[in-house]
């Protein structure tokens, strides 16, 4: 593979890209349950798995991404990285595509509830109060009617 530049805050850092069977065999030598997958519903984006048998399923490691979410070239790094993790542990990194669905929901039932909000208080001013402010006219023919007895 070609050389792959990375930017990180100014910092334009160049190193050799990899191929698939390499990370792929890097992963095995740590864990040889670990398996590298290409998703390419959102750009080409890989994640690492580890695979725990038939009858159970696939438990997520890591995404290989920026910190802004962009997919990232295949490179060596991606195995330091899932070295790092300490992949087993009590407290596993959360997977970022369920953090931004449930992220998504969360403003969403927030949004619903300020419209509710909104509509509510919409509701409330119409009733109490009016639309139109009265006329100079309408106060002074309350005013003839009052004073004839009637109860305006």
């Amino acid at each position: 593979m070609g050389l792959v530049y990375s930017s990180y805050g100014g910092l334009t850092v160049a190193e050799h890209g990899a191929d698939e069977a390499s990370v792929r065999a890097a992963l095995k030598k740590l864990d040889p349950d670990l398996r590298l997958v290409r998703d390419d519903t959102e750009g080409r984006v890989y994640r690492v798995f580890k695979f725990l048998g038939p009858s159970t399923p696939a438990v997520w490691i890591c995404d290989w991404r920026s910190d802004d979410g962009e997919p990232l070239p295949l490179t060596h790094r991606l195995v330091d990285r899932v070295a790092g993790l300490r992949v087993g542990s009590r407290m596993p990194e959360s997977d970022p595509v369920e953090n931004n669905r449930r992220l998504e929901e969360e403003a969403a039932v927030e949004r619903r509830e300020r419209l509710d909000e909104l509509a509510r208080d919409g509701e409330r001013r119409m009733k109490t109060a009016p639309c139109f402010k009265p006329s100079v006219a309408l106060r002074m023919s309350r005013d003839k009617q009052r004073a004839r007895g009637w109860n305006v």
